[in-house]
């Protein structure tokens, strides 16, 4: 009900019907249990609430007490985060939606289920979850620039390793709340990783990040201590130890590094300027503007065709500009591990020989001699690494996670 202007120059109430379209299948079933955990009786409470039922009306089609629909209605609401009933259905019909098969719909697209849930700090944080709830649990830091590109890729490869993966979204990128301030990125991502692994009950989980969330995925392991069991991070950024190290980049990442490090408040103008470009081309015009059709990513992304889902997770990177980015940035070109404190769990960091942006001498000459900081340069690999050498990036998740069974 929402109140407009009548012609006698006041207002009327007005109801406003919003029309839910869904099909509901044993795939949206599998959809709701995969992503939050539901059991078959709380799914059935979803299912007719999506019928238009009311709680009492499901106790006596089910013939359950209405006491026991009222809870299992409120552990619904818990799992998936959702504020309240009419949110729920919203959520559910949309997941729905989005994890239908479409004979139009590109396979290589972001297509994972997702909530956003109001966090301690007052935040709100977008987490896409995938895997058995009793998988071993894995939080994927992402990068910048593929957001969850590589949950989408490795898709049957995690759940076939029995992991449960939740990728919980930074301040700034897809639908979580920038932060105010880009110094307070570190304190609140923490904040937030810890309320997680005690609100979805993660038993030590291992860290594995994407290019640019490698700072993030250190930084956690050395302030979380064992409440993680470790660390892998696939073309990680390497600390910048010294200046030379921006010099190597390709042209435009060397001049965002360099506007970040030197004049941080024009790096917004700037970013908005570059996501314009980039995100109004075509899908191959998009692709050349990362990456030069004579290097090592180009190929790689023609061979494994990740043109659409690089295009994707760029989206979701930008969707609210360039937020996600500035706040990022800040810390990227800077000596990040400075000011850590050594792990107290192993890191193991993948570095591409081929890697145009991370260089690898740059890793190993940075981690060198730091405790439990174990760096490995994959001779065929560049930036894309997660991509293309998926087989080294799930052996070291595995020998993170054997650590944590012992």
């Amino acid at each position: 009900v929402v109140p407009v202007p009548d012609a006698a120059g006041g207002t009327e109430l007005m109801v406003v019907v919003e029309a839910l379209e869904y099909q509901w299948s044993e795939q949206a079933e599998e959809m709701l249990v995969t992503s939050f955990g539901l059991s078959r009786a709380e799914v059935d409470i979803v299912r007719n609430l999506l019928a238009g039922h009311s709680l009492r009306q499901i106790a006596e089609l089910s013939g359950r007490s209405e006491h026991t629909v009222r809870n299992q209605a409120k552990a619904v609401l818990a799992k998936s985060g959702a504020p309240g009933q009419v949110d729920l259905i919203r959520l559910v019909v949309f997941l729905i939606n989005q994890n239908r098969a479409d004979p139009h719909r590109s396979t290589a697209e972001i297509n994972l289920p997702f909530q956003v849930m109001r966090m301690a700090t007052g935040k709100d944080m977008q987490i896409y979850r995938l895997g058995p709830r009793d998988g071993r649990p894995v939080i994927f830091c992402h990068g910048m620039m593929d957001g969850p590109g590589p949950l989408q890729f490795h898709y049957d490869r995690f759940l076939a390793h029995n992991m449960q993966v939740v990728m919980p979204v930074r301040p700034g990128f897809g639908r979580s709340t920038p932060v105010d301030r880009v110094e307070q990125a570190p304190d609140i991502v923490e904040a937030h990783i810890r309320e997680l692994i005690e609100r979805l009950n993660l038993d030590r989980p291992a860290l594995l990040s994407q290019m640019g969330g490698a700072f993030y995925a250190h930084s956690l392991a050395s302030r979380l201590g064992n409440l993680v069991s470790g660390v892998v991070a696939a073309a990680g950024n390497a600390p910048i130890t010294r200046l030379h190290q921006l010099s190597y980049m390709p042209t435009w990442q060397r001049v965002v590094a360099y506007t970040a490090r030197y004049f941080p408040a024009l790096l917004p103008t700037l970013l908005r300027a570059g996501i314009a470009q980039v995100d109004g081309a075509g899908v191959e015009e998009f692709m050349k503007s990362l990456f030069k059709p004579d290097t090592q990513e180009y190929q790689v992304v023609r061979r494994l065709q990740l043109t659409r889902l690089l295009q994707s997770g760029f989206r979701f990177s930008v969707e609210q500009g360039p937020p996600g980015f500035a706040t990022d940035s800040q810390d990227v070109v800077r000596d990040w591990a400075a000011g850590l404190a050594p792990l107290r769990t192993r890191a193991i960091y993948l570095s591409g020989a081929h890697d145009p942006v991370f260089r690898a001498n740059s890793m190993v000459a940075a981690m060198q001699g730091r405790v439990n900081v174990d760096v490995r340069v994959l001779s065929d690999a560049g930036l894309l690494l997660i991509y293309e050498r998926p087989d080294a990036v799930f052996e070291a998740l595995e020998e993170i996670l054997a650590r944590r069974a012992g």
